[in-house]
């Protein structure tokens, strides 16, 4: 090929050449490592490179562009494109600069679609992709592009997020987000705007739209900051295209009525199919972007904090790739030559040195992960956020954490100093860990082997019947819903409470084979109540007694459950009350203490384990103690702690204040 036909790529010989012709067309091509694409780039320039896709051939034919260098103080006109990077093996051939390369099946995917949907050349063929405009096999320059990648997504004329190609049912998702979205008369809180929107009471609607948001770019780290600072987003699934803004509101939309009683409108089948839907993952993405428009970025460990799940090939861009959101004076210098341990020990050790920030600690501890799941050996204090990534584990404290006052209004006493792996504070030593159970909510010899002491009538340590504090334990005595502690809603309680019953008969009924014969709503809550307990109680005892003694006691005895019976069916009480208590029990176990009270705690929560209660921080965390230290196990439950107790009996004498050295 000429020269002259490279750099003009206008040129109708360069056009007659290559248009339509695959890979395969050209035998005597170039063929090069994708390195040798690379030239160096300067750094005081703000200096980046895009691609521009040539806007012809046919279907199958290969993916042609040309790479370029620009300045971003040029203010170069350009789209960028958002996506998963996929699996790095899975390679295939495209032309670049008049040399066959090889690029990931993902980057060549969306390229495919985005020149097949240009029909003529202007500037929208220009664009910037990671996979192809970054040299990821030099660790400098990926340490400088990390160092502007929020500059390269805030210029870009606008954001591609490509989803990947059509598949389970893609194209109708998409059309009814962008439906949706289109209706400025949608309004959750208002059922006469969708209740005759039949596609929202099909199986179909909520499957796809899970499959959807189910696709690996929704897991994605660093997609969020490209989102979050990008001037308008386009969502591309195969050949079907919806704005950020119609997806935005519907998301709102699915939000509300998801946490607003959704039993009212939906059958008792779908709930579960609402209630579980992954397209909750967007919440993290709509929030970011919402709150990096109007505060210019939040600090550094808040974006950690709400994106801790999310999944980055390399553990320490749980870090960098949040740099360019993350407004901290203080942000570290991506650099990626040090170990995962040094960038999260000299991260969370800074950020903590003067007591602040103390809530992260709620994602740390020695206790949560399995070890095969452990990114490295951490400080037991030190949080490693890449194995948070992993979809066994879920930071239910630190999301219930507002909840709670363990602390009261204490202030925190925590210090230590950069690059430490030794974390100085006061603590309370509540109590000893004696007893700990994996508990699943559907497993009946986990109930059963509290019915001896329900049926006897026993009294949690605080006064409260043991069942109530099951229940309650079971809950973390609140709503993740309504983010609101059980009782403040007297309504919610009695359907949760209802729930509860069910959940207890079907699991008795079910050890003995009975349960497919057997119409709840018939039988009532209370009735179902007194059959679990079956031979247990007296024949001649009253169900409301029963019911009060074992369950209600004096703080719950004005909750009035038969009013609520005749508003809502059984199921979806019983509907309701899994739904809120299995998020609870993922990676969890349960305990007793020395003292008789309930918890719950960390996976690899140990007999002989303390729970203490810190300054400053609404929720309990569980330590072992070794003879010169404390190691942190994780952070806990613990009913009758949870609001300001501790500080009580520090204040009574009967528990002390005491100095902690943690490692």
């Amino acid at each position: 090929m000429d020269v002259e036909e490279s750099q003009d790529p206008s040129g109708e010989a360069f056009m007659a050449k290559f248009a339509g012709k695959t890979v395969d067309d050209f035998p005597d091509m170039a063929r090069g490592d994708i390195s040798s694409l690379y030239q160096p780039l300067d750094e005081s320039r703000q200096e980046i490179r895009i691609i521009r896709l040539l806007p012809f051939g046919r279907p199958n034919g290969a993916v042609h562009c040309l790479q370029e260098t620009v300045s971003l103080l040029d203010k170069p006109k350009y789209n960028a494109v958002s996506y998963a990077w996929g699996d790095f093996t899975d390679t295939v051939e495209i032309i670049c600069n008049v040399t066959v390369v090889q690029i990931t099946k993902a980057v060549e995917s969306a390229l495919r679609h985005l020149r097949d949907k240009i029909p003529t050349w202007d500037s929208w063929n220009d664009l910037w992709i990671d996979g192809l405009c970054i040299n990821q096999n030099d660790l400098q320059e990926r340490s400088k592009q990390v160092l502007i990648m929020d500059s390269i997504y805030r210029q870009a004329c606008c954001t591609i997020v490509w989803l990947g190609e059509e598949a389970e049912d893609s194209a109708y998702a998409m059309s009814m987000i962008k439906r949706l979205g289109a209706d400025s008369e949608l309004d959750g809180s208002k059922p006469e705007t969708w209740l005759q929107i039949s596609d929202l009471f099909e199986e179909r609607f909520w499957t796809s739209i899970d499959c959807l948001f189910g696709r690996r770019f929704w897991d994605r780290l660093w997609v969020l900051q490209e989102t979050t600072v990008a001037t308008g987003i386009i969502i591309m699934c195969g050949n079907d295209e919806v704005d950020w803004v119609d997806l935005d509101r519907a998301f709102h939309f699915w939000d509300y009525i998801e946490w607003h009683e959704p039993w009212k409108h939906f059958p008792d089948h779908m709930i579960s199919m609402l209630t579980h839907n992954k397209y909750g993952k967007f919440s993290t993405f709509q929030y970011s972007r919402e709150k990096g428009i109007m505060r210019r970025g939040q600090p550094l460990l808040v974006n950690l904090n709400s994106s801790v799940t999310l999944l980055c090939s390399d553990p320490r861009d749980k870090v960098y790739a949040l740099l360019g959101i993350s407004n901290d004076d203080d942000k570290p210098f991506p650099d990626y030559s040090k170990s995962v341990r040094d960038v999260y020990t000299e991260l969370l050790s800074t950020k903590l040195q003067h007591g602040q920030n103390i809530v992260t600690i709620l994602f740390s501890g020695s206790g949560i992960f399995q070890r095969k799941h452990r990114t490295c050996d951490l400080p037991s204090w030190i949080c490693d956020w890449a194995a948070w990534s992993t979809l066994a584990y879920k930071p239910i404290f630190f999301y219930q954490r507002l909840c709670f006052k363990a602390a009261g209004q204490s202030e925190s006493t925590v210090s230590t100093t950069p690059g430490s792996e030794v974390l100085r504070t006061k603590g309370i030593v509540c109590e000893k860990i004696v007893s700990t159970k994996q508990w699943y909510l559907m497993s009946p010899d986990f109930w059963t082997g509290f019915l001896p002491r329900v049926a006897a009538r026993a009294k949690y340590p605080t006064g409260i019947p043991i069942l109530q504090a099951l229940f309650r334990t079971v809950l973390l005595d609140n709503d993740r819903g309504e983010m609101r502690r059980l009782g403040e809603n007297q309504e919610l309680l009695s359907k949760l409470a209802i729930g509860f019953f069910v959940h207890l008969l079907r699991l008795s009924l079910q050890e003995s084979d009975e349960d497919t014969e057997v119409d709840y709503e018939e039988i009532g809550p209370l009735k179902a109540f007194r059959l679990w307990l079956s031979d247990s109680v007296l024949e001649e005892e009253d169900n409301s007694v029963l019911l009060e003694q074992c369950f209600l006691g004096d703080e719950w005895k004005t909750m009035d459950i038969a009013s609520v019976v005749d508003k809502v069916s059984a199921q979806s009480c019983y509907n309701l009350f899994e739904n809120r208590a299995s998020h609870n029990q993922l990676s969890t176990v349960f305990f007793e203490t020395e003292q008789g009270y309930f918890g719950i705690g960390p996976l690899c929560t140990m007999t002989g384990d303390k729970v203490c209660v810190l300054p400053g921080l609404s929720v309990p965390l569980a330590f072992y103690r070794h003879e010169t230290h404390f190691e942190l196990i994780g952070p806990c439950f613990l009913l009758g702690f949870m609001d300001g107790e501790a500080l009580d009996l520090v204040e009574s004498g009967k528990l002390s204040l005491q100095e902690m050295v943690v490692k």
